[in-house]
């Protein structure tokens, strides 16, 4: 279709910084810019949310002892030539090995059993706040004129919350001695519910098990309960559960955190984190000096062992000594020798030193069998020592056998009671030193700082840190739901958008504020009237758009004295009739003789612009009900034909002859002719009025109406031969978006 007003641009205009696929940064700073309110409402919800959660939120505490691990010295050095048979086989051999030691089940079921960790009992909390404003708690004095036990109890305890009185609120408490129940209800929750005067029942679920008292042992579905300290109003319930031991311990082992203080220190820092500071505190402090102890305990067992291996080696030493010096008696007496040579005593003393040398190898070897096996290094070395001694004996036994038969058995005798005697008195010494030395047994672990809380400052939840999440993601909360709303129904903004697509756009109409406050604008309104800007505010920015909208008409159509024009937009709410009115009274202060024709016949709106009725217009004249001069209605120096009754069939009326005759009538009488149609999109009405009247402008929405509705609209006139001039941008915001690369001047009346 031929373009005879060269409205249409070739080609169009395509905007660098609003292309379809990219967004330019700074265009999106501008969107965020101008959408900073929403950003800082979800900014300030985000630091609101973060404190309330610090006001809901449990503190959680931490506790930490610190352990010293030495390498273990020897302990026995009064054994003398014996103390390499007692010495600790494996020193400090790493920090890994002794952190499993304090987290192992034997070293932790301790501290369970001792805490009885393993029967969890507190008070029932109402949901969310009921915890925080128990913790709160302080306990007041009532009126003094009150009875005793009533100022009694308003001290200790919390007033109900809205009437939830089977609920704690403070101050209430409660101390379990001990607990049984069967395996069917571990891990399961019980319900104590307190009568008054010390009685109490125990429910599962809605069913009772039994009823007891404080400070009695109460039986009773295979439950058994002592309850040792029992404090709260009557009617109020607590929860109790008989854990399972082996899942309590492990609990424990994944919580308590044990590091080494520095590579290879052997210093170790064992940490725990609860709700509860002081029941922390407990743990780590039970736990720490049961590992110490069993390491004591370990090393004493070591000495133990040496020393129950010499208690069982001298009863048979001694009757030996007594044989001995028994035969000896004997031989002195049957001989009547009652001495020896020189050289036979020469031979004594070097026999008795191998012998007593030969029986403390003896003794070891019994220990070493018991420790390492026939192939160890220690073994070998110590059997090597002990064969050369029986060597050395058997040569000096060859140089005795040169004596005289007498001699030979005296020496014999004598050799005997001498190292028996020796090797007795030493036995019976060190056993006597061993037991010195496991009574005061010393292990190679320590407490250096006993387990300590600071129950005044929590580790978490970290205040500053919490509000500087709640700021951050409030923050990228706004920015997102900006964005996200960009993307989903992005607006057009700018002239160059539409122009991209190579419609031409004649005007953008920015949105005043005295469109707003005099309610001017396309949209509802409930008044019956609607001001004219046109003709009530004549230096409005709108206003001079649209005069610089009536000068491109005016050139657009040089000789052509009679003009027709529609005009027609995606969607409702673009602001039609605010153009069309405006725009008939400026051509008519020009002189020019003007009708503005309401062709929506559904929802039409342009006679409240003249304050005018209705009910005489458009559909009256196609229908035959009323002729032209009937129907027409002055109007601010314009006449103006109403949409007249709302028709039942709108669209054949406009597709009937009459409607043609009509436009073809207003053509003669008038020298402009403008034509406010329903929208593209909405319904068929916009199609027919302008395949009509043959020339068309399309007024879009800034902000509302997306490129894709524009793009929708312009394609689906088209297919109906309808030739679209040009673009009117309606409501253009002057906004840093929306104005972001161009320039806009004000130049207003004084």
């Amino acid at each position: 279709m031929s373009d005879p007003s060269g409205l249409k641009s070739e080609g169009g205009i395509k905007g660098d910084s609003f292309n379809d696929d990219e967004l330019d940064l700074r265009y999106l700073l501008a969107i965020l810019l101008e959408n900073r309110w929403i950003i800082i409402a979800t900014t300030v919800i985000g630091i609101v949310l973060a404190t309330i959660y610090l006001k809901l939120a449990n503190p959680i505490y931490r506790a930490d002892v610190l352990i010293q691990i030495e390498k273990q010295s020897n302990g026995l050095a009064a054994l003398g030539g014996m103390q390499d048979i007692f010495s600790r086989r494996n020193p400090f051999g790493g920090a890994d090995a002794e952190i499993e030691i304090f987290k192992s089940r034997n070293v932790i079921s301790t501290a369970v059993e001792k805490l009885e960790l393993d029967v969890y009992a507190a008070p029932k909390y109402f949901p969310l706040i009921g915890g925080r404003m128990a913790a709160g708690f302080r306990p007041q004095k009532l009126d003094s004129d009150l009875s005793g036990a009533e100022a009694e109890e308003g001290r200790k305890f919390a007033e109900p919350f809205l009437g939830f009185d089977s609920y704690a609120w403070g101050g209430e408490r409660i101390n379990i001695f001990s607990l049984t129940v069967p395996d069917s209800l571990l891990d399961r929750r019980l319900t104590l519910r307190h009568l008054g005067e010390g009685q109490y029942s125990i429910f599962a679920g809605d069913r009772e098990i039994l009823q007891g008292r404080v400070g009695e042992t109460a039986s009773g579905g295979g439950v058994s309960l002592l309850v040792k300290e029992l404090e709260a109003r009557p009617g109020v319930e607590f929860v109790i559960v008989k854990l399972n031991g082996l899942r309590t311990i492990r609990g424990l082992q994944r919580q308590i955190i044990v590091e080494e203080q520095g590579r290879m220190s052997g210093v170790l820092k064992a940490t725990l984190a609860s709700p509860n500071p002081f029941l922390a505190r407990s743990i780590l402090q039970a736990v720490s000096e049961e590992y110490v102890r069993q390491n004591v305990m370990r090393l004493s067992a070591e000495a133990q062992n040496s020393l129950n291996f010499l208690r069982e080696q001298l009863p048979q030493i001694k009757v030996d000594l007594e044989t001995a010096e028994d035969e000896l008696s004997k031989f002195r007496s049957q001989s009547n020798s009652v001495d020896i040579g020189i050289e036979t005593k020469s031979f004594l003393e070097q026999l008795v030193k191998i012998e007593n040398n030969i029986s403390e190898l003896n003794l070891r070897k019994e220990d070493l069998a018991q420790r390492f096996t026939p192939e160890h290094p220690s073994y070998i070395a110590h059997m090597a020592q002990l064969e050369k001694l029986k060597e050395n004996r058997s040569a000096l036994e060859k140089q005795i056998s040169t004596l005289p038969d007498v001699q030979q058995r005296l020496l014999q005798l004598v050799r005997s009671v001498e190292v028996k005697t020796k090797l007795y008195t030493q036995l019976l010494a060190r056993t006597q030193e061993l037991d010195v030395v496991k009574a005061g047994t010393v292990g190679n672990v320590r407490i250096i700082d006993e387990a300590a809380v600071d129950a005044s400052l929590p580790i978490s939840p970290n205040r500053r840190a919490v509000r500087m999440l709640g700021l951050v993601l409030g923050f990228a909360a706004g920015v997102a739901f900006v964005l996200l709303r960009l993307f989903l129904k992005r607006g057009v903004e700018s002239p160059e958008q539409i122009e991209a697509l190579g419609m031409p756009v004649l005007a953008s109409i920015p949105f005043s504020s005295e469109q707003s406050a005099k309610g001017a604008f396309g949209v509802k309104n409930v008044s019956e009237k609607t001001v004219l800007l046109a003709t009530e505010a004549p230096g409005d920015l709108s206003i001079e758009a649209l005069r610089s909208l009536r000068t491109s008409l005016h050139f657009a159509f040089i000789g052509s004295e009679k003009r027709v024009i529609a005009l027609t937009g995606p969607s409702p709410g673009v602001g039609k009739s605010f153009v069309t009115a405006n725009l008939g009274a400026l051509l008519a202060q020009m002189g020019r003789k003007v009708v503005v024709v309401d062709a929506d016949m559904r929802k039409g709106t342009l006679h409240k612009y003249g304050g005018v009725s209705a009910s005489v217009g458009l559909s009256g004249i196609l229908s035959g009900q009323v002729d032209l001069n009937g129907a027409v209605q002055h109007v601010s120096g314009f006449d103006l034909i109403a949409r007249g009754e709302v028709p039942p069939n709108p669209s054949e009326l406009l597709m009937g002859p009459e409607f043609s005759k009509l436009i073809d009538r207003l053509r003669e009488e008038y020298d402009e002719v403008l034509i406010d149609t329903p929208p593209v999109l909405a319904v068929a009405d916009a199609l027919v009025v302008c395949g009509t009247v043959k020339t068309t402008l399309m007024v879009v929405r800034h902000g509302l109406n997306t490129l894709g509705e524009v793009k929708q609209s312009l394609a689906r006139l088209t297919q109906g031969g309808v030739d679209v001039k040009g673009v009117v941008l309606n409501g253009v915001v002057r906004t840093a978006s929306s104005y972001y690369g161009n320039t806009y001047y004000q130049y207003e009346y004084k």
